[in-house]
């Protein structure tokens, strides 16, 4: 951002300086036709000099300019130099009006940023004190605390065991079947096959739990959790 503004600093003054030099340009143009300039130039005791050093000059607090002739070339040039100049306004406009867009925009992004981070630590919180309201056998509160805090496997899986823990067996499903259907690579993905098992077994539903327990054997042979369901399916 300091760089940012460092250039937006350099693009005024160069912009204010360029603005400058053109109306100084247009003054000296505006010589060739008239007699009288605007007390503010004459005040400033400007002077202009041609290629063979013809100049005109503006003596302070007089109005009426003394100037020998301006030839040709010299108005052609303060011509050219005005329409170089112009393009330079022109250009640095549209550069500092593409750094102030820029700047809206990192802005924007750099806002985003502070509010996620901010949404992130205090996700954190919520669940570390999740995890102590667990442990403690507050499964009400975990559910609570659980509420606003952004789903990850372990804030799914502390959530679906504070259901079965009050027995809220459907809703432990859910929420186990939610944590396989986002997460199919966590290491928790395999145990949430077991508690959903175990909550379809409570449940009197003692063929869909061993359906259960067969799809964790078969998409997770080699977890420890595929080894449980082994021994249950023997039972």
């Amino acid at each position: 951002m300091v760089s940012i503004d460092i250039t937006v600093g350099f693009l005024n003054k160069s912009y204010k300086k360029i603005k400058q030099l053109s109306y100084l340009l247009i003054m000296g143009l505006a010589a060739c036709h008239t007699a009288y300039l605007p007390q503010s130039v004459a005040d400033d005791g400007a002077l202009l000099r041609g290629s063979n050093n013809e100049s005109i000059s503006f003596e302070q607090g007089n109005n009426r300019p003394i100037y020998s002739t301006l030839n040709e070339e010299l108005l052609n040039t303060i011509i050219e130099e005005n329409r170089k100049l112009s393009e330079k306004i022109t250009a640095l406009e549209l550069r500092q009006d593409n750094l102030e867009r820029s700047i809206a925009v990192l802005g924007e992004i750099y806002y985003q940023q502070e509010k996620d981070d901010s949404k992130q630590s205090d996700s954190s919180n919520q669940l570390e004190l999740a995890n102590k309201a667990f442990n403690s056998h507050q499964y009400v509160q975990t559910i609570n605390l659980l509420a606003n805090v952004k789903h990850t496997p372990s804030s799914l899986w502390l959530l679906a065991n504070s259901h079965e823990k009050l027995k809220h067996f459907e809703s432990a499903i859910q929420v186990s079947k939610q944590l396989i259907r986002q997460f199919p690579q966590s290491d928790l993905a395999p145990s949430a096959y077991l508690l959903i098992a175990r909550c379809q077994k409570t449940m009197q539903q003692k063929d869909i739990a061993r359906d259960t327990l067969n799809t964790l054997r078969n998409k997770y042979p080699d977890s420890p959790a595929a080894k449980t369901a082994q021994q249950l399916l023997k039972k």
